[in-house]
This record gives structure tokens, C-alpha cells and sequence, in this order.
């Protein structure tokens, strides 16, 4: 194919011919015809970084985003896609500064304000994740996916009143939108509603059978109720929809240790820690059991997935702690074990302050009841060191993280001792 060479308007009408019929091989042959002719025409090299971004190529698309940015520094839409190929690349840091730019020159522009709050969401940072994706509601109000994704920023900060909220705006407006109706279900469950949280989940059912994660968030609520054979049937449907997936397993694992299935709790932690050997869930299902079961050294496991943790990680690193000190305990390390766990609840009490009413000794956490999933309370073998008893809060991740998740979440931990 011959691209047209008189004018650069030509050669990007040829191109753009092209791209609309899918054949991206013909508009990067076009467009490197073009910019060997016209090297300092920025709508030519933008529409290259195109080319080579929608074919995965972004390394080959970045000079291109670059150069025309550099040629039209006025032009919103350049700075615009040279960012959008650094999110692609995971340099986040320069995306940030790229999407600052461009609402330097474009306030307002919801493309840009959304894909700055989801950086800031990405790289761990929600509280500034929720001022641009607000400025963007603000914008534009019926904008739904940004309305989810303000509804994920107040999520990750703990605020699940107001993210249940967000998430009841984009149902009214569009009732049968997946990702909020999986999102409402999976708040209203952690805010102590599972009836209520089995309305959205149940739909989203209806809408998207193969659902993994509104399966297990139903298994939880299942669990929750004592409704054990209902529960399994979801987590066997989960498991049947994704038979690699470690939350499944993990999930199916402590569901089995509530229905004192012992063995094939067992299986299941050894499953998940074969899927991912750091998650802090799996780890602390696979402390319940001793070390002739668990067929390697635990508290090493244990040591580096903490080790491996960022600085927020706060509920990640004592859900370990506690697992760590049961899992020596389990090995008969009762000494160790005594010192971990008090050293785990002392630094539970600083991440989580608690009251003490004057004249008791008894803490008070306004954390989760005894109808929560994570207050799960721990029947410990008779210590035969001598020392008091071991006393351990089992920490458990979020009830329905998502599967694909893969940031770190706001703490959300167990009360104290």
C-alpha cells in the first residue's frame, strides 16, 4: 500500500482509513512512510504512538506520544496519550505529571481528571484517588464508571458509607452496571447487612453466572449463617469457574475449617500457598494446622511474605504476626510464640486505638461483631510451658476482595486483647 505524499493531511486520512478497519500492520507502514517526510508534524507522530499502543507495542509508542507532546506542547489530547502509554508501561510517576499538565491546559476534562485519580489509586494513594475523581463527578454527574471509581477510592480509605453510596448512584441510573453491583454487595456485607448484601450479589448472579467474586462473598454470607451445604455449592461454582485461582482456595479453606472439615481445609491453604506462598490469608489458614501437615517451614514462609509488605500494610502484617505466633506455638516454640503475640497485640492496640472505661479492665473496640466473619475466636491447646495462655487474633483480609485486586487495602482488623 502506497500512502499519499503530497500532505500530511492525505497521509493521516490514509491512515485513519486504516485504523478504523482494524489493520494496524498498514498504519504503522503508512505512517512510517509519513514521518520520514514529515518528522516534526505532531498530529503524524501522534497517530503513530496510537498504532503502536493499541498493538501492545508501547515501548515503540512512547517516543512517538513523546515527540508529538514536544511539537504541541498546547495540545491537551498529545500530553493526554503520552500519558495514557506510561500508565500502560507503569511509570506512574511520570503519568502524574503528564495528566497535571494536561488539565493545566484542559481544567475540567473528565478523560484526564479520571485517569489521574485511577494513578493515584493504583500506586496506593486514595485519598488523592478521591479529590479528582470528585472534581470529575462534579463535572460531569452521569459519568458512571468515574462514579465507581470514586466509589473504590472511598472503599480502599474505609469509608464504606459513602462508597455504598456512590455505588447506589450509578444503580439508579444504570441497574444492571456489574461492577457496582458487585461492589454495593460486597460493602453492605462488610457493613454488617449480609441480607441486604445478598440482593445486588444474587442479581449480578443472574447477570454474569461465572461471577468468582460474588460467589465467595455468597459463600461468606453462607458461612456467616451456618449455611454450610448453600455455601459450598458457591464455592464449588467458584472453583469450577477458575480452578487456579488462589482466593477461591483460600476462601473454600477457611469455610471447611468452620465446618471443622479439617483435611480438606488442609488441602485448600496448601492449594492457595502453591497459587501465591505470600498471602497473608493463606498463610494464617495454614497456622491452624502443625508442622507435619504443613510439609515446610511455615515461619520462614511467614517471615519473608512479611518481609515483602509495604510501609501501609498494617492489617496484612499482623494478620502474619498472629499467624506466626500460632504456628510456633503449633511447633511447640511456646516461648517464641508468647513473645510474638504480645508483641502483635501491642502493636495492634497502636494501629487501632481502643477505650478502657475507667474501674475495668476490659478493652472496648468498635470494630467487628460477633456476627462478623473475622471475629473468629480461637480454641487453643492447653500451653504446657507454663506461661498464660496463648491468646491470638486471627486477622482475616477483606470478606469478597476482589480476585483481581491487587492493591493494598485500608486495615480492617479484629478487636484486641
Amino acid at each position: 500500500m502506497r500512502a499519499p505524499s503530497n500532505s500530511p493531511d492525505q497521509v493521516l486520512s490514509a491512515a485513519r482509513e486504516a485504523l478504523e478497519k482494524g489493520d494496524l500492520a498498514a498504519v504503522t507502514a503508512i505512517l512510517g512512510r509519513a514521518i520520514e517526510q514529515f518528522p516534526d508534524h505532531p498530529p503524524v507522530q501522534n497517530l503513530m504512538a496510537i498504532a503502536h499502543h493499541f498493538q501492545g507495542n508501547q515501548e515503540a509508542a512512547l517516543p512517538h506520544a513523546r515527540r508529538a507532546s514536544e511539537l504541541a506542547p498546547d495540545v491537551a489530547q498529545f500530553v493526554m496519550w503520552e500519558a495514557t502509554i506510561l500508565i500502560a508501561l507503569e511509570r506512574n510517576d511520570a503519568a502524574i505529571t503528564c495528566l497535571e499538565r494536561a488539565l493545566e491546559l484542559a481544567p475540567g476534562d473528565i478523560d484526564a481528571l479520571n485517569n489521574l485519580g485511577a494513578t493515584f489509586l493504583k500506586i496506593g494513594r486514595p485519598d488523592e484517588a478521591e479529590h479528582h475523581f470528585r472534581q470529575a463527578v462534579e463535572c460531569e454527574p452521569a459519568a458512571l464508571p468515574v462514579r465507581n471509581n470514586l466509589g473504590l477510592a472511598l472503599y480502599r480509605q474505609n469509608k464504606l458509607s459513602e462508597a455504598a453510596d456512590q455505588y447506589r448512584e450509578v444503580l439508579d441510573r444504570a441497574p444492571d452496571d456489574d461492577a457496582a453491583l458487585f461492589e454495593l454487595g460486597r460493602i453492605l456485607y462488610e457493613l454488617d447487612s449480609p441480607r441486604q448484601a445478598e440482593i445486588p450479589l444474587r442479581k449480578l448472579l443472574r447477570q454474569k453466572p461465572d461471577s468468582v467474586d460474588a460467589l465467595i462473598v455468597l459463600a461468606q454470607i453462607c458461612r456467616r449463617r451456618g449455611a454450610y451445604e448453600e455455601g459450598e455449592r458457591f464455592i464449588l461454582r467458584a472453583q469450577s469457574c477458575a480452578p487456579e485461582n488462589q482466593k477461591v482456595f483460600e476462601n473454600k479453606g477457611n469455610f471447611c475449617l468452620d465446618w471443622h472439615k479439617s483435611g480438606e481445609a488442609l488441602q485448600a491453604f496448601i492449594a492457595a500457598f502453591n497459587i501465591d506462598p505470600v498471602s497473608p490469608g493463606t498463610l494464617a489458614g495454614l497456622s491452624h494446622f502443625t508442622p507435619d501437615q504443613w510439609g515446610f517451614d511455615l515461619c520462614q514462609a511467614i517471615t519473608s511474605a512479611r518481609a515483602a509488605l509495604g510501609p501501609d500494610e498494617i492489617n496484612s502484617r499482623l494478620i502474619l504476626d498472629f499467624a506466626k505466633a500460632r504456628a510456633l506455638d503449633k511447633a511447640g516454640n511456646h516461648d517464641k510464640a508468647w513473645r510474638v503475640a504480645v508483641q502483635a497485640n501491642a502493636d495492634f492496640r497502636r494501629a487501632y486505638p481502643i477505650d478502657v472505661e475507667p474501674g475495668t479492665d476490659f478493652a472496648k473496640h468498635p470494630g467487628p461483631g460477633p456476627d462478623d466473619p473475622a471475629h473468629e475466636p480461637e480454641t487453643n491447646p492447653p500451653d504446657v510451658s507454663g506461661l498464660p495462655p496463648l491468646i491470638i487474633i486471627a486477622g482475616m483480609q477483606r470478606a469478597g476482595k476482589s480476585t483481581t485486586d491487587t492493591h493494598g487495602e485500608h486495615p480492617r482488623c479484629e478487636k484486641g486483647v
